[in-house]
Order: structure tokens, then C-alpha cells, then sequence
């Protein structure tokens, strides 16, 4: 969202749940099922790994523009069942094979193969594949 002077906000923290000590898994079913990953559909609760799945949906978003499941469907019922069992289809025009890499590896419905979930969190996202090679810059 941006504010009155064109500045770029994050919103929407109302779903942010703050998980206590010890604890690493929550039960909580909350959020746009097109954005959900698919531990969370399953109710078997889930942990952090929920937020690279969505992300990973909203970059699949922005460089494709439309989403990656169910982009056409508005049941709840029917998104879910498109979200767990449909397969993830670049359009023909995407090229990009390191983004590729990066949006595929976010939206593995394994929470912990997903990448970025691993010991290494952030730079298995910046280094795709295990090499070392940086594929991802940082601003």
C-alpha cells in the first residue's frame, strides 16, 4: 500500500502469530487460500515454513501475473484441492531459469525440502542448487 507522500507500506500483519518458547508448530487456519501452503489446508500444523510458500506464490505472481494455483477459482473448497495436488506450470514465455529455480523451490509442498526452510534459511535462497555460486543479489 502506499501512504499520502507515495511512500511503500507493509500491511495486513493481523494473521503474524508469535509462536511461544519452545514451540514450533501452530495449528491456526488463517489467511487467502491461494497463498496458503499446503501444511497449513492439511491441519496437521505447521511452522515458519508457511511464509516462503506464500512467498514464493507472490513472486510467481509478480513475474508471472497470474497466480500459480487455482487462478481462476474463487472456492475455497476447489483452491485448496488446486493448491495441494496441481502441477506448478511456468507460461512458455518465462525464461528466467535461476528464478525459475528460486519460485519452484519455495513452492515444494515438502515444508522441509522447501527452500530457504533448511539450516541455511536465506542464503539457500540466494544460492539455489547448493553451489556457493551467488544467483541472487542483494539490494
Amino acid at each position: 500500500m502506499l501512504d499520502a507522500q507515495g511512500y511503500l507500506k507493509l500491511i495486513d500483519f493481523g494473521i503474524a502469530k508469535k509462536l511461544e518458547e519452545g514451540k514450533t508448530r501452530t495449528f491456526t487456519m488463517i489467511g487467502t487460500p491461494h497463498y496458503m501452503a499446503p501444511e497449513i489446508m492439511r491441519g496437521h500444523g505447521y511452522g515458519t515454513e508457511v511464509d516462503l510458500w506464500s512467498l514464493g506464490v507472490i513472486l510467481f505472481e509478480f513475474v508471472c501475473g497470474y497466480l500459480p494455483f487455482a487462478d481462476e477459482l474463487d472456492d475455497p473448497t476447489e483452491v485448496c484441492t488446486a493448491v495441494l495436488k496441481d502441477p506448478l506450470d511456468f507460461p512458455a514465455r518465462f525464461k528466467d531459469a535461476q528464478c525459475k529455480t528460486v519460485i519452484q523451490g519455495m513452492l515444494n509442498r515438502q515444508p522441509k525440502k522447501r527452500l530457504g526452510a533448511g539450516l541455511n534459511g536465506w542464503e539457500d535462497i540466494r544460492t539455489p542448487g547448493g553451489s556457493g555460486e551467488r544467483r541472487v543479489q542483494s539490494a
